[in-house]
């Protein structure tokens, strides 16, 4: 078929197709006649012709019906369509198939490609190939532009012609649900279903692939699907890969104690801020005010135990008092000191009113001067005294009476805090050792799942 259409397009005569297409259409000359044939054609139905062509005179001339294909020379007349009707019937008898006699008349027709071409069974496509090979006249780029399409759906499988008509769909996501529903049709699983709609309707590839996660990792764990979203939504960079699964990841491993404390020290810059919070966070509504004072004292020491135990003892004292801004002072000194006197007033030197320091330096200390007997902060009659023994029932004679023994709260008042190994002489112990997950994040390899036969860790496998 593809033969005949060729010698439609390249020959540009009735008589030339007829040569070129007669062979592949079954139309056979028998052996010694298919010179005469050629001739006969060639000479265009002039007698002297064909003898030249058959090298002989016309009288001399010996083959099958030789009276009668002269005839058909004269009768012609210069018509060689004619004569190639009249002599072909001669040449092939009466036995001719239908299909040879078909040919044959159409030789002799006016329109020789389209009558031959009437003669062959085609489809729709094929015949306009054939009509446009046989208009375009042998003009190649007018045969192009009249059959291009119809050769382009030759060429095409049926899925491959239905993704054509699929592409004029303006919109990438009516294409892709046209396509995925032509390639596929009712094999696509739902899933693949899914993932589909998720391209169709998806303005990036990486929203693509976000949709298609949830819904095609519908079976994955809690933890498996973050590392995945944490995977797509990276980009591929490691380091934010990382920061998004571990995050994530193990938070997800922490009690709600421990994730409080986490984001105590990502969200706060300082010692101070981050004390504050993680007793909001470990203690919550239901710590005291001691609790909170020791907190507070512990970030305000920075470490050191004397600073803390001085901040937390005064501020114990104080707690239910109503100390005024002097007092205070003097109960910390007092705290800090011991109790004993001399150190006790080098303290409050740097801390008390200019009034009090000037009346230490021109009247002493003790006496009638400041921190004399009617003094509010160490005087036996005065505020100190009074309020610590309504405590103990106990007459502050002296201070020793008023502050115990060496090992007294007031003289020794870190011992509240418990040995070296406390948590308020060692807050950082309440992160554990150095191995612990807080002071090591990076020992942590928890493998959260796998995916495609391939574990999924943090920080890796």
């Amino acid at each position: 078929m593809q033969k005949v259409i060729e010698c439609a397009a390249n020959k540009n005569s009735a008589p030339d197709f007829a040569n070129c297409a007669a062979p592949v259409m079954g139309i056979k000359i028998p052996d010694g006649q298919d010179a005469e044939v050629k001739c006969a054609i060639n000479s265009g139905g002039n007698p002297e012709s064909f003898g030249k062509c058959m090298g002989v005179s016309v009288n001399n001339i010996e083959f099958k019906n030789k009276d009668a294909i002269i005839a058909c020379t004269k009768d012609a007349r210069g018509d060689a369509s004619f004569f190639a009707g009249c002599a072909g019937r001669m040449i092939l008898g009466d036995n001719a198939s239908p299909e040879k006699m078909a040919a044959l008349k159409c030789i002799s027709a006016p329109e020789t490609s389209h009558c031959i071409a009437d003669q062959v069974t085609f489809t729709p496509q094929q015949r306009q190939v054939v009509n446009c090979a046989i208009s375009s006249q042998g003009n190649q780029d007018n045969f192009i532009a009249c059959a291009g399409n119809d050769l382009l759906k030759l060429q095409l499988s049926p899925q491959q012609l239905a993704m054509m008509n699929c592409a004029k769909n303006d919109a990438a996501g009516d294409f892709i649900n046209c396509a995925g529903n032509t390639l596929f049709g009712d094999k696509l699983s739902q899933d693949q279903r899914d993932a589909i709609e998720c391209l169709s309707k998806s303005s990036s590839m990486n929203n693509a692939a976000v949709c298609g996660a949830d819904k095609l990792t519908a079976s994955l764990s809690a933890e498996q699907r973050t590392a995945l979203n944490c995977a797509v939504n990276s980009k591929g960079d490691t380091e934010s890969f990382m920061q998004c699964a571990s995050g994530k990841l193990l938070l997800s491993q922490l009690t709600p104690q421990q994730v409080s404390l986490v984001k105590c020290a990502s969200g706060t810059s300082d010692s101070l801020s981050f004390a504050g919070c993680a007793g909001a966070a470990l203690l919550g509504n239901n710590a005291s005010k001691e609790q909170t004072i020791a907190l507070q004292c512990a970030a305000e020491s920075q470490g050191d135990p004397t600073s803390m135990a001085a901040c937390a003892g005064a501020n114990l004292i104080n707690m239910g008092m109503n100390l005024n801004p002097e007092q205070q002072i003097a109960v910390q000194c007092l705290a800090s000191s011991g109790g004993a006197p001399q150190a006790a007033a080098g303290c409050m030197a740097t801390r008390l009113t200019a009034r009090e320091l000037v009346k230490c330096a021109s009247q002493g200390v003790g006496g009638d001067g400041c921190f004399g007997d009617s003094n509010d902060i160490v005087g036996k009659n005065g505020w100190t005294a009074r309020t610590l023994s309504s405590f103990g029932g106990l007459i502050a004679k002296n201070l020793d009476n008023v502050w115990g023994g060496s090992n007294s709260f007031l003289r020794n008042p870190g011992q509240i805090w418990g040995g070296s190994g406390s948590f308020v002489r060692n807050p950082g112990q309440m992160w554990g050792g150095n191995n612990s997950i807080f002071n090591n994040p990076s020992q942590v390899n928890v493998q959260v799942g796998s995916v495609g036969g391939r574990r999924i860790c943090l920080p890796w496998c």
